[in-house]
């Protein structure tokens, strides 16, 4: 049997797909935050002047990037275990290291992000991905941290602030001690 060239293409678009899919059904597909939600949220966010941002599903990085513009004393820490925006990603850093010298891309599910000293994190996931990323951040959110949730927020858990995007998704932001009560979290819409 000669395995050629084209077999192992149909290799890597299996894996990529794979990856995809299994993304899409841990937590969410690769869905871009809109331009106009990232630039709302980079101005009116409650980022810290330095210290330790994560991402969970950071999808191509493109947030972390426009973090790292204005706030290039970040450090900035996505997760991603989607093949195809990883890999963007990963060439957004290259193509600027100096810039995103603070940026790290690591391939992992973010329910393995190690959140110790974190001042921020942030996700944008479905709804259906709640409970289990609910009990994550109570389990391993620093005290004292924020975790901002674009979209939809927990549904039995009160917010602290509510960031308003006008033809967007808002933003939902927690404070460590909103999300400390051990009920059960729901989810909502699927």
């Amino acid at each position: 049997m000669d395995i050629g060239p084209g077999f192992w293409w149909q290799v890597v678009i299996l894996v990529i797909i794979g990856s995809a899919a299994y993304a899409g059904v841990s937590a969410a597909p690769w869905v871009p935050t809109l331009k106009k939600e990232r630039d709302n949220l980079v101005t009116n966010g409650p980022w810290p002047e330095q210290g330790e941002v994560v991402e969970l599903g950071c999808g191509d990085g493109r947030l972390l990037f426009a973090l790292a513009r204005r706030y290039p004393r970040l450090t900035l820490i996505g997760y991603e275990i989607s093949i195809l925006p990883y890999l963007v990603a990963q060439l957004t850093k290259l193509s600027s290291r100096k810039k995103y010298k603070l940026v790290q891309i690591r391939f992992k599910s973010l329910f393995s992000a190690d959140l110790s000293g974190v001042k921020v994190v942030y996700a944008y996931l479905l709804p259906r991905s709640y409970p289990r990323l609910l009990r994550f951040i109570q389990a391993n959110l620093a005290t004292g941290g924020i975790f901002l949730l674009e979209g939809w927020p927990f549904e039995d858990r009160p917010y602290s602030h509510k960031i308003e995007i006008p033809g967007g998704l808002p933003w939902y932001q927690y404070n460590y001690f909103e999300l400390s009560s051990t009920e059960p979290a729901r989810s909502i819409l699927f």
